[in-house]
């Protein structure tokens, strides 16, 4: 008999503190052992900030739909872990993709594209060089937090995070720096060298939910600095809208979750023509390239009550893999299901050329958002 949507969700969070979870923050893609530590910290950690925001995400909606405090509880160790992402850098205002425990380099730190940016911090290993994506990650999950969960001590917490990692980016000129000083490689939200419409769009979410967290007007200030002489409003009307090349599936991700901030807090009817364009450019567009993981359509819903369910939305939910079969074994063959794979890597190890051999294992990140998100705004019912 197929599982119930709750059933599934329940099966995705065991499956996410079995493995990915960890002080708060969630571990985008494991090795499993043996080839793996069987701490569950070795692997690829360039996109945890993203992550374990849209964890945090769905904590927050979780607890807003049930005040259960189990949701409660996690959500608050979710911020705690956003806010070490931050901490572990050691340099004030700069962030981290992701970080484990560790006392020197392991082989799994030359996997993907990050090898040279894993630094050593006390007890810690954290992988630095964040882009766009991670700030979308952790802006989105303190938004939700600060929106569904915290108290007013929390928030005060909150925006005090937000405010130093902003404050050093309206400081750069909307870039993001790393802990050398110069710009990420993918942390380009500046007027003079901008080359993206979705860069634009998320820089002035950024703001706007930086101003409603903080009540600092330096933020709304630069919010209307971009949009008045460099047309980001205009920009990001057009985010993704580009035929040639097509937007990669996760950037309509990326795209709807500062739409989602922005359109809750502006309140100019002539900006949100803008932003409404982009919301449309969202919603037609993840559809036409087969996207239907249901962050879009819930969203596109809230601002849009008349939109429709879509049924390849439900689907997807019925049917992606949440990771089930997590609990029965520890090492499961490769290929068992679509979130592991058999790899294998060409490393130096020992001082020495080796290839390794291993099962590496992602995580369903955006399943409980969806169930969560659909359960509080009332798209998908409880027993579905």
């Amino acid at each position: 008999m197929a599982k119930t949507l709750l059933e599934k969700a329940i099966a995705c969070h065991k499956f996410i503190h079995a493995r990915h979870y960890s002080e708060g923050q969630i571990r985008s893609h494991v090795i499993l052992p043996p080839a793996g530590l069987p701490d569950w910290s070795t692997g690829n950690h360039e996109s945890d900030a993203l992550a374990t925001g849209i964890h945090l995400q769905a904590m927050s909606f979780w607890w807003a739909t049930t005040k259960d405090p189990q949701a409660r509880a996690e959500a608050k160790e979710t911020a705690r872990g956003l806010r070490k992402l931050q901490r572990v850098t050691g340099t004030k205002a700069c962030f981290a993709r992701g970080f484990k425990r560790g006392d020197g380099p392991s082989w799994d730190e030359q996997m993907h594209f990050f090898p040279r940016e894993w630094h050593q911090a006390g007890k810690y290993r954290w992988v630095g060089d964040p882009s766009t994506d991670s700030l979308v990650g952790i802006m989105g999950g303190y938004q939700a937090y600060f929106e569904l969960v915290a108290d007013q001590k929390e928030k005060a917490e909150v925006a005090k995070d937000v405010d130093i990692i902003m404050g050093r980016i309206v400081d750069a000129n909307m870039r993001i720096l790393d802990v050398d000083g110069r710009m990420t490689l993918w942390g380009n939200m500046c007027p003079v060298i901008l080359e993206e419409n979705l860069n634009a769009l998320e820089a002035l979410s950024h703001l706007r939910a930086a101003h409603h967290m903080t009540k600092k007007r330096r933020y709304l200030n630069e919010y209307y600095r971009l949009i008045e002489k460099h047309d980001y409003h205009k920009k990001a009307a057009l985010a993704n809208a580009q035929a040639s090349p097509p937007p990669p599936h996760y950037d309509w991700n990326l795209a709807t979750s500062p739409l989602y901030a922005l359109l809750h807090y502006e309140k100019d009817a002539a900006l949100l023509r803008y932003y409404y364009r982009a919301l449309e450019v969202q919603w037609k567009g993840a559809y036409k390239a087969g996207v239907h993981e249901p962050f879009v359509n819930w969203a596109y819903k809230v601002f849009r009550p008349k939109a429709p369910v879509r049924k390849e939305t439900l689907e997807w939910m019925r049917t992606v893999d949440v990771g089930e079969q997590v609990a029965s074994e520890p090492a499961p063959p490769a290929g068992r299901t679509s979130l592991r794979q058999q790899r294998k890597y060409d490393v130096v190890a020992g001082g020495e050329r080796k290839a390794i051999e291993a099962v590496s294992e992602g995580v369903v990140r955006n399943f409980l958002r969806a169930y969560w998100m659909g359960r509080y705004y009332g798209f998908i019912p409880a027993e579905a």
